[in-house]
């Protein structure tokens, strides 16, 4: 069994190398898209036991397949808690982005922007970065800037948790519980902290921001002439309110909704969505306890992917 270093996992772009292609796609997103899970079925043993990693993925197996039976739904909860309690309260935290998660697997050059947490505004803070360091690749590669948006609630702050004093932007989590557990030991956080989280997603701040960060990132890659595109929200924002995008862009911001990859691709409306890509009939369980794409899974989401990409090269890339 490869045994894992145990590390500070700080989040951080990767560069899946294929030099036999000149197609560049550059991914933006949260866990789903970062790679979370990969490495679920090598990790939670160390974790937990071989008992409770077996218990586990019986559960995630049967969740999966039926999500809305209400003690499945209790009980993948509860493994849920019990390993992300475990990565977070371990020594330090297990980095579990490996050569296993989807983007890996793809057969064009990938980089990898995305990070576990990560909010609409630091999708698009990442690829600012990101663009500003390689405006010569930008001028000699057919380069590809796909946006996963997901959970939408979720805001950007600056932390100063760097010992020599320097500021790092960190994702601002979308739920008090775990704005909690992210800020033990820090005392980061305070009352008015979590009620200012609380009252921006009762004004549902989130919908202004999604379509600003779409119309910023849209100028952004015009700018640097790459082709740009996106996919999501995922399903407990606006598609389960029965809205479109269209319905949130109140300052009627001048977005190209035909780069939705829902219009070229149906079936990947949010290719971090399981439900959308993994049939239920599949006989190999596709979850982490985390709720996030096992190896399997994992493999299922690229080949699925992977298609779609090499089928609509002149979308994606605009060319």
């Amino acid at each position: 069994m490869k045994t894992y270093s145990i590390k500070k996992a700080k989040a951080r772009s990767i560069v899946v190398p294929n030099l036999d292609s000149k197609l560049h796609l550059v991914l933006l997103g949260d866990s789903f898209t970062w790679g979370d899970g990969a490495n679920f079925d090598t990790i939670a043993p160390q974790l937990l036991g071989d008992k409770w990693y077996n218990d586990a993925r019986v559960i995630a197996f049967n969740y999966f397949r039926f999500p809305n039976e209400g003690t499945l739904a209790e009980q993948f909860g509860e493994i849920q808690q019990q390993y992300l309690t475990a990565l977070h309260e371990y020594p330090q935290n297990v980095n579990v982005l490996s050569e296993n998660s989807w983007s890996s697997l793809l057969d064009v050059n990938v980089i990898n922007l995305a990070m576990p947490g990560n909010s609409t505004a630091g999708m698009t803070q990442g690829l600012i970065d990101w663009l500003h360091k390689n405006k010569e690749l930008c001028k000699t590669k057919p380069i590809c800037v796909l946006a996963n948006y997901n959970i939408l609630n979720r805001l950007q702050i600056v932390s100063r948790f760097q010992q020599d004093g320097t500021f790092d932007p960190i994702p601002f989590p979308d739920t008090p519980v775990v704005l909690k557990r992210y800020s033990r030991g820090h005392n980061a956080y305070d009352d008015w902290t979590l009620d200012y989280l609380d009252m921006y997603d009762k004004l549902r701040g989130w919908e202004f921001d999604l379509c600003y960060n779409i119309f910023l990132t849209q100028e952004l890659c015009e700018k640097y002439n790459v082709s740009f595109c996106f996919s999501g929200p995922g399903r407990d924002t606006l598609i389960s309110q029965k809205k479109h995008w269209h319905d949130v862009n109140y300052m009627n911001f001048p977005i190209n909704w035909d780069r939705d990859v829902k219009n070229v691709v149906p079936s990947l409306g949010n290719i971090v969505d399981y439900h959308n890509i993994l049939n239920k009939d599949i006989i190999e369980n596709p979850l982490s306890a985390c709720g996030h794409f096992n190896k399997a899974g994992q493999e299922r989401v690229a080949n699925h992917f992977n298609k779609k990409l090499l089928a609509n090269v002149d979308w994606f890339w605009n060319t």
